[in-house]
């Protein structure tokens, strides 16, 4: 058979789809755009790198801390809480079909009302990839610990004087230092700037500037700092996304939590009337990710496959040549073997060649029907199926992809090949019917026709919907028969139609299977010309997808 070039137009297209497309855990928003996909985390989850994405564009930011609260009475301002850190950059290596862990940080948890000198709680980290933002510094207290604590951002001191916390370098900046003379505690710090101090007016720290970030397409402020607790005034979280601080004037307020999802810290209270929580982290990725168009070739002549450029992998059906009925109340001839799959690893630009079994020849003056041929591609190889046993030669069924029936008298069927196909039915010897013993199909094995049930069918084939219309293939041939006048025989029917059927003595001959769908030919009669129907032959089906970009997902 002449090796052909594998032409452009012997492709279908299917829908456009994304592959592997996902929806991450904790998702909050899906972006839309000419090939990018922006998936927001608020929790921890996974994140599986599509197929074709091999970079990143990444926003990383942890929870921010909680304001500090001081003791009643005199005390005046608690701390407010350092934002997350802050983490953002732009083509970040990433393999396809890695999964990776998204931690998204807590917020540090402010304190109730009454509850007594309580320095704010950090924040905890948020982490991507080899990423690590660090959860934000709490606010300081007083009594006790006057120093904000350490963090993304750090913590602003409280109102006694002490030393904001300090912040991680290139995450975020240090806390504000706290006014003894005023009662007013630092602001924490922000990724845009270090937490304020005491003013000319009795007020407490501003929290410490936030970042603005693009990444989902609009610019949005991430990890500003809390402001700090008063004992008068408002004191906002820089940016507005920080908690305010508490104060006295004109009601007394707790300090308020940092707007969410976005790493920000914590008011901090004023004396012991509540500090406010440091706002949960996020993580949020941008990358393009390539449409693929699913592409199927059909092969029914064996030829050389091209793989494109960005091809890796492909999904598959092989199907080998069906064996040849016997003849002379022969078996039916069995099918090719049937393999299919998913994922099979493939050489960008590789040249491939696809080889399609050929059915085997029926059997022709009492000889057994040949084997049908293999049909490979790459590391596959679909086995032929085996030949029909004849009478009074080899009276076996022959072995392959699904096995072929024996003759009547023949006591052992050809064998099928393990995941690949069935093994052929046993003949019949009985007078009058003398029948042959229908060939193996891929979805079950031939028949082994009983006395006084004489029909012996091909084994049935097997329906897949690949690549779509759901078609079936490798059917098994039919047993032929004889007839004689005390009775009369009964010619078995090929396996679901497309293995072909057997003789009947003086009434017809056998069939040839159906060509390109690998199944087996029927069992031949006794009369002259007595012959076998020949083996269908083989098909090989690849699909694939091919990136392209410039689409939008809705």
């Amino acid at each position: 058979m002449a090796i052909k070039r594998f032409e452009a137009q012997s492709f279908s297209t299917s829908t456009f789809r994304p592959r592997g497309f996902q929806y991450p855990v904790g998702l909050t928003f899906i972006g839309s755009g000419t090939g990018n996909v922006v998936a927001s985390f608020a929790n921890t989850g996974a994140w599986v790198c599509p197929t074709g994405v091999t970079s990143v564009d990444y926003l990383v930011v942890a929870g921010g801390g909680a304001g500090g609260q001081n003791q009643g009475g005199p005390y005046g301002g608690g701390g407010g809480g350092g934002a997350g850190g802050y983490l953002t950059g732009t083509g970040h290596p990433v393999t396809p079909g890695t999964p990776y862990t998204i931690t998204v940080g807590a917020g540090g948890t402010g304190s109730n009302p009454g509850a007594g000198a309580t320095r704010g709680a950090n924040g905890t980290n948020s982490v991507f990839s080899s990423f690590t933002a660090v959860g934000g510094g709490g606010g300081a207290t007083t009594p006790g610990n006057t120093s904000g604590c350490a963090g993304g951002s750090g913590g602003g001191a409280s109102y006694v004087g002490g030393v904001g916390g300090a912040g991680t370098p290139g995450q975020g900046n240090a806390g504000g230092t706290g006014v003894g003379s005023t009662g007013a505690g630092g602001g924490g710090g922000g990724a845009g700037g270090a937490g304020g101090a005491w003013n000319t007016t009795p007020l407490a720290g501003l929290g410490g500037a936030g970042t603005a970030s693009s990444i989902t397409g609009t610019p949005v402020v991430y990890a500003a700092g809390g402001g700090g607790g008063s004992t008068s005034g408002d004191n906002g979280g820089s940016s507005g996304v920080g908690g305010s601080g508490g104060q006295s004037s004109p009601t007394v307020t707790r300090g308020t939590d940092g707007d969410i999802f976005t790493g920000s810290g914590g008011g901090g209270a004023h004396q012991s009337n509540g500090s406010g929580s440091g706002a949960g982290g996020v993580v949020i990725l941008k990358y393009n990710q390539p449409l693929v168009i699913d592409q199927v070739y059909k092969f029914e002549a064996t030829s050389v496959f091209e793989v494109p450029d960005t091809v890796t992998e492909v999904d598959y059906l092989l199907v080998a040549g069906g064996g040849g009925g016997g003849q002379h109340w022969a078996g039916g001839g069995g099918a090719g073997g049937f393999l299919t799959g998913t994922g099979h690893p493939v050489t960008p630009g590789a040249s491939l060649t696809i080889t399609i079994g050929g059915g085997g020849n029926g059997g022709i003056t009492d000889t057994t029907g040949a084997n049908g041929t293999n049909t490979a591609f790459s590391s596959l190889t679909a086995i032929g199926g085996g030949g029909g046993g004849a009478n009074p030669a080899t009276t076996n069924g022959l072995s392959g992809g699904s096995g072929g029936g024996s003759a009547a008298g023949g006591p052992v069927a050809g064998l099928g090949t393990p995941g690949q196909g069935n093994d052929g039915g046993v003949g019949n010897p009985s007078s009058p019917f003398f029948s042959g013993g229908g060939g193996g199909g891929a979805g079950g094995a031939g028949v082994s026709p009983a006395p006084g049930a004489p029909i012996a069918n091909g084994g049935i084939g097997l329906a897949t919907s690949f690549p779509g219309t759901p078609v079936t293939y490798a059917g098994g041939g039919g047993g032929g028969a004889h007839i004689s006048p005390s009775g009369p025989g009964v010619g078995g029917y090929g396996g679901s139609g497309i293995g072909g059927n057997g003789g009947l003595f003086g009434v017809y001959d056998a069939t040839n299977a159906i060509q390109a769908t690998g199944s087996g030919g029927g069992g031949g009669q006794y009369q002259s010309p007595r012959s076998g129907g020949n083996g269908g032959s083989g098909v090989a089906i690849l699909k694939i997808g091919t990136f392209v970009s410039g689409y939008s997902i809705n």
